[in-house]
């Protein structure tokens, strides 16, 4: 065991000298400063178009047009248009009134949505649409969970940073954190065995199964540690542009999906094409979250994806010489393996890595409802476990083999 210390200490050290963990780094704080950028961007439009003055510019706007409607000769679809912009200036001015007011009356909004709510699930039910009834389902979830932990909505024209982060991250786990795990850790073995100092870490007296474990362990921990301050400078930047509102709003996770082909209504074009399948939850299992917990819950998901990302990339690193012929292979398989997700249309999809770096995805349900299958977290776990455990024994087995010092 202290000679594993001692490897991994060593190991370490050498990982905190080389010029690719600092590239590693300063891609990670160019990835924040793009989410800090396109943040920055959508938070000004919303300013722009979504806030007080605009809605109040809007209402100006439409008070002339039924002013100019009014001169003309009144028709009833002049009637009606009037109608709809004074409809249309009432909700302006209660969103007006309720950002002024900080959502004074919100327990009240939100008892009439759910009483509407109701209504709309009721009507589903007579019309057997079981996703539509699924979804008021989980709608009611969410606005009784607000009534009974005291959590108001957002203001209208306020944005969520949790959720902005959420959004950003989805693309993230797929692209970015990936290369910086392959950046990291794609020339572990490989970059000694280039440089010929392999020999002389392998004459030492100490096992080969010990130096490369020692070897994969300061990869993770490199790994988790990167990923970890990217994913918390992202956060901390969306609460700084944004702010903290919207950190106990309920998300729901753990939802169950089935897939049912809704029947075929009275009137409608017969489709002969491909039976189209509609998501229908189940919330039998559903566990109900804030959202500043989902998002914490939801980083070490993604620590985890990325810790088998950087596995299949050490492997990459024992079984080439070059360290990049094994940088390029282990982007390779991580980029295919992402353009496999998007072009495979079948079961084999559910098996393959690339499907489950977005653990969020699978938590929430949103990968079921996009691959049309039953899809949860702990298949997205047990998938990535796989890949990493037979990863990490092939280097092993490998490492531990091959003719090193006669190469």
């Amino acid at each position: 065991m202290l000679e594993l210390a001692s490897v991994f200490a060593n190991e370490w050290m050498k990982l905190m000298r080389r010029k690719r963990m600092w590239v590693a780094a300063v891609l990670g704080a160019f990835v924040v400063g793009l989410f800090a950028l396109s943040t920055y961007h959508d938070h000004q439009e919303q300013l722009r178009y979504n806030s007080p003055s605009a809605w109040q510019q809007q209402v100006a706007t439409l008070k002339q047009d039924i002013a100019q409607q009014k001169a003309q000769k009144m028709t009833d679809q002049t009637k009606a248009q009037i109608q709809a912009d004074n409809q249309q200036i009432k909700s302006l001015q209660g969103q007006i009134a309720a950002y002024q007011n900080g959502n004074e009356n919100w327990r009240q909004n939100v008892r009439d949505e759910i009483t509407q709510t109701k209504q709309d699930e009721k009507m589903a039910a007579a019309e057997h649409d079981s996703t539509t009834m699924s979804m008021d389902q989980g709608s009611l979830l969410r606005l009784n969970y607000q009534l009974a932990h005291d959590v108001p909505p957002l203001v209208p024209g306020e944005q969520s940073a949790y959720q902005e982060f959420t959004s950003f991250i989805s693309v993230a786990t797929q692209i970015f954190l990936p290369l910086l795990a392959v950046i990291l850790v794609a020339d572990m073995v490989s970059g000694e065995t280039t440089s010929g100092t392999i020999k002389l870490l392998l004459i030492r007296p100490v096992s080969r199964f010990k130096i490369l474990f020692g070897k994969w362990l300061a990869s993770m921990a490199a790994t988790a540690a990167l990923t970890v301050a990217v994913c918390v400078a992202l956060l901390l930047v969306g609460c700084g542009i944004l702010g903290t509102g919207g950190a106990k709003l309920p998300e729901l996770v753990g939802t169950r999906y089935t897939f049912v082909q809704q029947p075929q209504q009275s009137g409608q074009v017969v489709n002969t094409g491909p039976a189209q399948l509609d998501p229908v939850a189940h919330y039998a299992h559903t566990l109900i979250l804030p959202e500043w917990q989902f998002v914490v819950y939801g980083i070490l998901l993604t620590t985890l994806a990325m810790l088998v990302v950087a596995t299949i990339a050490f492997l990459c690193s024992a079984l080439f010489k070059s360290a990049m012929a094994s940088t390029a292979v282990a982007l390779g398989v991580v980029i295919i393996g992402g353009i496999s997700v998007s072009f495979v249309h079948s079961k084999v999809v559910v098996a393959l890595f690339p499907t489950h770096l977005n653990l969020f995805s699978n938590w929430t349900g949103a990968l079921a409802e996009q691959l049309k299958m039953s899809v949860t977290l702990t298949t997205g776990l047990v998938v990535l476990a796989a890949w990493g455990i037979v990863c990490l024994i092939a280097s092993l087995l490998y490492f531990t083999r091959k003719d090193v010092l006669n190469a």
